[in-house]
């Protein structure tokens, strides 16, 4: 009796954790993007809110290439960057995760992201052109 018990608060406990995990993923409600030139921002800070435009951005950065724990230094400023905000509970400020990225000539891009689990990483040149479709 005990062991089905237990075995029934596992399942429960995996299908929470599962349901808390993907509720996170999509509480992403805007994007704020600044471009910048020569080390200075150019025009003002973009802002996504278009639920389908938001969605093929969170798309764009779940498809780069991730090297975890790598702390990477750029020579230059980034090209672009990106603040996803993300709501959490009434009453609560928003959670904010920022991405710098760096666009190449040959159509990729190198990105950092703020979470552990991401650090330095590349993107694809198809993922380059969507996110490049969204934001100019």
């Amino acid at each position: 009796m005990r062991k089905k018990i237990a075995g029934l608060m596992a399942a429960g406990m995996t299908i929470l954790i599962a349901g808390c995990s993907e509720s996170e993923e999509s509480d992403l409600t805007r994007i704020d993007v600044e471009r910048f030139e020569e080390n200075q921002l150019v025009g003002e800070t973009a802002t996504i809110i278009k639920k389908e435009e938001v969605k093929a951005l969170e798309k764009v950065f779940k498809q780069a290439k991730w090297e975890p724990g790598t702390q990477a230094a750029m020579a230059t400023m980034e090209d672009v960057r990106v603040v996803l905000f993300f709501e959490q509970d009434a009453g609560m400020p928003e959670r904010l995760q920022t991405y710098r990225i760096w666009l190449h000539e040959k159509g990729t891009a190198e990105i950092i992201g703020e979470k552990e689990e991401e650090g330095y990483g590349t993107m694809s040149k198809e993922s380059v052109n969507e996110l490049k479709k969204v934001i100019q």
